[in-house]
């Protein structure tokens, strides 16, 4: 498998799941137009950190007539990896 590099993301939220001992890790992307193989990269960065717990990554919403002013509301869940041998789960809806 080709080297992918990350695209730039942040992660916003990373706190234990106690008394689980995984992790739930929120991710920003900044480009609109990743690509699911690049998002799953980030969180395949990112799946030893979450040790079992739960990996999202949000991006900006591709429609800008419901952009909202503040920035953190522009960005909703894309992708998830709960670790519950599903994989990761795409939602397509509003991107």
């Amino acid at each position: 498998m080709a080297k992918i590099n990350l695209s730039q993301h942040f992660v916003v939220r990373d706190f234990s799941l106690k008394p689980d001992p995984g992790r739930r890790i929120e991710i920003h992307v900044s480009d609109r137009f990743i690509t699911k193989d690049e998002c799953r990269a980030i969180i395949e960065f990112y799946r030893e950190q979450a040790n079992g717990g739960h990996i999202s990554i949000h991006k900006c919403v591709a429609d800008d007539s419901i952009l909202s002013d503040d920035k953190e509301d522009n960005f909703y869940p894309w992708a998830v990896e709960n670790f519950d041998g599903r994989g990761i789960t795409f939602n397509d809806f509003y991107f």
